[in-house]
């Protein structure tokens, strides 16, 4: 977002989640990237403008929370998406996987 000074991600799984940061939390800052000034993200602490700082946490019973933050002078304005259970992932790559059904090539979703 312009007039943002910076924007930063946290995301929090459970403690068995390998990948990190997540392909959520690489997506995100990457669609913030393709429609900013930003110019990467960073999974550690930098003090570079144009990078976006991801969080990747890890917590025993915690099944999902990103939360991206934009901060200014003035303001932060923060989006939180928090999930409960983890078959909501499941039902999500069987729709995807009937999706994919009689396509061809590289596809985007």
């Amino acid at each position: 977002m312009k007039n943002h000074n910076s924007v930063e991600l946290n995301s929090m799984h459970h403690s068995r989640k390998i990948d990190f940061p997540s392909g959520t939390a690489i997506s995100l800052p990457n669609d913030t990237i393709s429609k900013s000034n930003y110019e990467k993200w960073a999974n550690r602490n930098l003090s570079n403008q144009a990078i976006i700082k991801i969080k990747s946490l890890r917590e025993n019973n915690h099944i999902v929370t990103q939360n991206v933050l934009y901060n200014s002078i003035f303001d932060s304005i923060s989006i939180k998406h928090k999930s409960f259970l983890r078959e909501a992932y499941a039902t999500g790559a069987v729709i995807a996987s009937e999706w994919l059904i009689e396509k061809w090539g590289v596809l985007n979703v």
